[in-house]
């Protein structure tokens, strides 16, 4: 979807603006290098409807983006799904963005991640994290790795372990790819 990859590049892009300093800050105390940062596609979703503002500019239609999980409507008018998040784009198994997995960037929030909902393209209990990256090196080794989460898998990673794959949570179906 071209509007995934248009927010992933926004929320990238958002890490090395002032604003985004402490969301920078933070995923360098997790231990994520800028090669990192950038092999990941992790962002930061900042809040103020800045994702709405920047796709609506790019010329991407409301319902696109209610139908893509990016916004919904509220009483106030149209609100980014996610902000004050580290942002973890998530992907097919051919590398498109199909989806975000979102870290609270603040621990007082009380709901640490939240994910894309389920849309047309992107269905939870049907994917794995970092499949796209882990495939190859998975055939090579002759195993794949499974983690619980998003953070699992990249610092698997980033210590030169790339056959790891994250099913974003506990629960396991047999239709994961």
């Amino acid at each position: 979807m071209r509007h995934s990859k248009r927010r992933k590049e926004f929320t990238a892009l958002q890490l090395s603006t002032k604003d985004g300093k402490e969301a920078h800050e933070k995923s360098q105390q997790r231990g994520y290098t800028q090669a990192t940062i950038d092999r990941f596609g992790i962002g930061v979703a900042l809040g103020n409807n800045q994702i709405y503002n920047y796709l609506s500019a790019k010329g991407f239609d409301d319902e696109l983006l209610i139908k893509a999980d990016l916004v919904r409507m509220t009483d106030d008018g149209f609100r980014d799904v996610f902000y004050n998040r580290i942002m973890f784009p998530l992907h097919d198994p051919y590398g498109k963005a199909i989806g975000f997995s979102a870290r609270a960037l603040h621990d007082s929030n009380s709901v640490k991640y939240i994910n894309t909902s389920e849309t047309e393209v992107y269905t939870k209990g049907n994917m794995v994290y970092n499949f796209h990256n882990a495939k190859e090196y998975a055939r090579k080794e002759g195993y794949l790795i499974i983690t619980e989460g998003v953070t699992d898998a990249i610092s698997f990673s980033a210590i030169g372990v790339e056959n790891v794959v994250s099913l974003l949570g506990v629960a396991c179906t047999p239709q994961r790819d």
